[in-house]
């Protein structure tokens, strides 16, 4: 199967270029499990995005061309995300 588009939705507040510097797939691509995992994990680790879903504009791989449709759904950017830790020789 090879991807014939990528079809970006949900991404109002990010810039499309952000977007597709995280991309490991584009038009004419051999479809891949591999790079779509890396281009999710690539995107999700960005921390703008809460949700990021990649798949066959029809639902189904089944064709010799396929759209894929890459799903984002945005953070709140006013969402502060914190964390720390603390360890010593005596726990």
């Amino acid at each position: 199967t090879t991807i014939s588009a990528v079809v970006i939705e949900g991404a109002s507040r990010v810039p499309r270029e952000t977007i597709e510097s995280q991309l490991h797939i584009k038009d004419g691509d051999a479809w891949n499990r591999n790079n779509l995992a890396e281009t999710r994990r690539d995107l999700l680790r960005l921390g703008l995005f809460s949700r990021v879903d990649i798949v066959p504009r029809d639902g189904k791989l089944d064709s010799s061309q396929e759209v894929m449709v890459l799903r984002l759904q945005e953070r709140a950017l006013r969402t502060l995300e914190a964390g720390a830790g603390l360890n010593s020789e005596f726990g």
